[in-house]
């Protein structure tokens, strides 16, 4: 490749995750367009729809209750921590 053609492409900017969740939150609130936050933060517009596409999905997947009913109306029991803080795996059905 030509120097100019290298040179031209910019460094990927990493941004920490308080700088992330501080994007999501602007683009959550309306503060800022997605675009606004990518000229902003200095990333593409794709980093900032990952961001918020992960940030929404660990925000739902924290929500989701730990005891749920399964579609023939069982109760299933998700993970629970064991003593040493670990998750335990754990599938019980319940009439």
């Amino acid at each position: 490749m030509s120097d100019r053609i290298m040179n031209s492409r910019k460094s990927r900017r990493r941004l920490a995750p308080s700088e992330k969740y501080e994007l999501f939150v602007s683009v959550l609130t309306g503060q800022a367009t997605q675009r606004e936050a990518a000229e902003k933060w200095k990333v593409d517009r794709s980093t900032v729809v990952h961001i918020c596409r992960t940030a929404k999905r660990g925000a739902l997947e924290a929500w989701r209750p730990a005891t749920s009913v399964d579609s023939d109306h069982t109760r299933i029991t998700g993970h629970r921590r064991n003593p040493d803080g670990d998750e335990v795996p754990e599938v019980r059905r319940r009439l």
